[in-house]
């Protein structure tokens, strides 16, 4: 078994990638992450540092199922393709966050009814 397929299996069927690739900018993925910074917060992006934060635990101390970790990854993935491809356009926009949603709960259904590897699915 390979060490990714023994992560993936390790986590259920959750498997995010360490390092995405958005134009030519590498952006770490730390998956489980501790918001003390923002109460309340599932996920955000700091395109300063390079990096998406992930919560697996809610405000109230309980994990976060599967399906709401997989949309947090989309969202802020979502937010960074917005600000290297678009300038951050969508994100000025006044719906811009309703949209920014709307395309992560796509995203993530697709993902996950589709059985997709990688992200969602089971390797």
């Amino acid at each position: 078994m390979t060490k990714k397929k023994k992560q993936a299996q390790d986590e259920g069927s959750l498997f995010l990638p360490q390092i995405v690739k958005i134009g030519g900018h590498h952006i770490q993925i730390i998956c489980p992450y501790t918001f003390t910074e923002a109460a309340g917060c599932h996920g955000m992006i700091d395109h300063a540092a390079g990096e998406i934060r992930i919560a697996t635990v809610d405000s109230g101390g309980q994990e976060r199922d599967t399906t709401r970790i997989i949309h947090t990854y989309w969202h802020e993935v979502l937010h960074a393709i917005d600000r290297v491809y678009a300038m951050g356009r969508l994100n000025d926009m006044k719906d811009g966050e309703a949209i920014v949603e709307a395309l992560a709960e796509g995203l993530t259904q697709h993902c996950m009814e589709n059985d997709l590897p990688r992200i969602g699915g089971e390797s």
